[in-house]
Order: C-alpha cells, then sequence, then structure tokens
C-alpha cells in the first residue's frame, strides 16, 4: 500500500472517529433538552453553538491532518461516523425521552385532575 492511500485510510478513520464525537455531543444535548425543557430561544443558541462546535472541529481536522484540502472520504467518513452512533444510541435515547415526556404528561394531567375536583368541591 503506498504512503498516499496510507495517509488518505488514515484520515478516514480519524474522520469517522471525529464523526462519532459529533453525534455523541448532539446526543448528550438531545438527552439535557429532553430531560430540562428549553425556551425555543434557548434551543435556537444551542444549536448555533453546536454547529459552530462542529465546523470548528472539522477545520481543526482536516487542517492537521490534510493541509486543510476537503477530500469526499472526508465528508464520507464523518457522516458515517455519525450514522453509525445515532443507530446504536439514538433511537433508544428517543424512546427514553419519549417514556420521559409521557411520564411528565400523566403528572401535569393528574395535577390538573386534582384542581379541577377540587374547584367542582368548592362550588
Amino acid at each position: 500500500m503506498s504512503a498516499s492511500i496510507s495517509a488518505e485510510a488514515q484520515v478516514f478513520l480519524v474522520s469517522v472517529l471525529l464523526g462519532l464525537e459529533l453525534m455523541l455531543v448532539y446526543l448528550v444535548l438531545m438527552l439535557i433538552r429532553g430531560l430540562i425543557p428549553h425556551a425555543r430561544w434557548f434551543r435556537d443558541v444551542e444549536d448555533i453553538v453546536y454547529w459552530i462546535f462542529c465546523a470548528v472541529q472539522a477545520f481543526r481536522l482536516l487542517f492537521r491532518e490534510n493541509d486543510g484540502s476537503i477530500r469526499w472520504f472526508f465528508l464520507v467518513g464523518i457522516a458515517l461516523g455519525m450514522i453509525f452512533l445515532y443507530e446504536i444510541l439514538g433511537n433508544p435515547l428517543k424512546k427514553f425521552l419519549s417514556w420521559v415526556k409521557m411520564k411528565r404528561t400523566a403528572k401535569d394531567l393528574g395535577k390538573y385532575e386534582k384542581i379541577s375536583k377540587e374547584k367542582k368541591q368548592m362550588e
């Protein structure tokens, strides 16, 4: 295997790892959003900060590993890493967050029913 192909394979593997890292950060962000309700503007700020983080990480990797030139396999590696981790952790996380939301809704509904019963008794 030639040195250039070996170097490109190394950049590809590092880009897959970067994709895993970026998706892990996003899944943590998803978990925080699911557990702690946020205002719309705050979620927007989180998204902007996340995408700036992604851009800086990708630029750092490109600059360090590939002298700043963008190669198709770099982008494919990031995408594959992100897709892989999302398939492994994303779907169970979404199920967990929907369960949390259901529990919150049931709790809020119970409070509403209790208040409405008390209101009827006072009348």
